[in-house]
């Protein structure tokens, strides 16, 4: 009896403790989230309208895609990392020439470190910035930290293009992006990515923020080995050329052969970020990263 006593004692001063350590993440969701992956999902969203760099002809055979991830807005606060370097980054573009700019941006999620409405307002302002001076759509995929105080319901109401999981193709590539944002695809988003893969004879780069495999920290990767192996199967039959994950917020490359999963730095921590070249005439996709000028 006293061991028990001693054991459920530990555990109330376990909650306690980190019930005031992470209360602004939203202790309230910690057991239980309205949003979960089924009914954030749905279906799989196909955007119509081209990007900006393919609205007029002629269309580049060769460009160039910003990839950046984890920019937490918000995060600053918690003194992780109390200077942002965003300034890094536009700084960077303004320097490219016109040929050398990229064609578009993806961000891979953790956008918002606590989830609120503010943090998304920031964001927002960012990818704004980027679009109207620089002419760079960005698309958004769901992290984890997004999910936090109902984070969900901003993101949709913010973040283009409003959905967790959609896809578009250029002239000859196909670019998917999944709702890993639980740790999990679950099954009705997975059998709809497969059949979507399986129909598509294009190559393609799938973007995500959890990474489905990265060696040496598998405990930060999707956990579900079954489902892992699953998506690993699938990417290597149909085609995917880059898979592009973020969250462990350090750069790795794990190549499968037929597929090669590109783990981008965070941009708050590490004032990193992706650049991707594609080739649509080859067919062929490769990825380096950049450093900020203050890193």
């Amino acid at each position: 009896m006293k061991n028990k006593i001693i054991f459920f004692s530990m555990i109330f001063i376990f909650i306690l403790y980190n019930g005031c350590k992470y209360n602004s993440y939203g202790l309230n969701e910690f057991l239980y989230r309205n949003g979960t992956v089924e009914k954030r999902t749905g279906c799989l969203k196909e955007l119509k309208e081209p990007v900006p760099v393919f609205s007029s002809a002629p269309a580049p055979s060769e460009y160039s895609v910003a990839v950046i991830t984890d920019v937490h807005f918000g995060g600053e606060s918690e003194g992780k990392n109390p200077d942002r370097h965003d300034e890094d980054f536009f700084s960077w573009i303004s320097k490219r020439s016109v040929g050398e700019k990229p064609a578009f941006c993806i961000c891979l999620g953790d956008i918002a470190e606590h989830g609120y409405e503010s943090e998304y307002k920031d964001y927002f302002a960012f990818t704004e910035r980027l679009s109207n001076d620089y002419g760079i759509k960005t698309f958004n995929v769901l992290g984890n930290h997004d999910l936090y105080n109902s984070g969900w319901t901003y993101y949709k109401k913010y973040l283009y293009p409003n959905a967790s999981f959609y896809h578009f193709s250029t002239p000859n590539f196909s670019w998917y992006f999944i709702d890993s944002a639980s740790g999990s695809l679950g099954n009705k988003q997975y059998m709809q990515l497969k059949k979507a893969l399986e129909n598509d004879p294009l190559p393609k780069i799938v973007s995500s923020h959890y990474p489905v495999y990265v060696e040496s920290v598998l405990y930060f990767c999707m956990q579900n080995s079954v489902e892992r192996n699953l998506l690993i199967s699938c990417f290597a039959k149909n085609n995917v050329k880059m898979v592009l994950s973020g969250h462990i917020h350090k750069q790795n490359t794990s190549d499968f052969g037929k597929f090669v999963e590109e783990t981008i730095p965070g941009f708050l921590e590490k004032n990193s970020w992706g650049l991707l070249t594609v080739n649509e005439t080859a067919g062929t996709v490769s990825c380096r990263i950049i450093r900020g000028e203050s890193y």
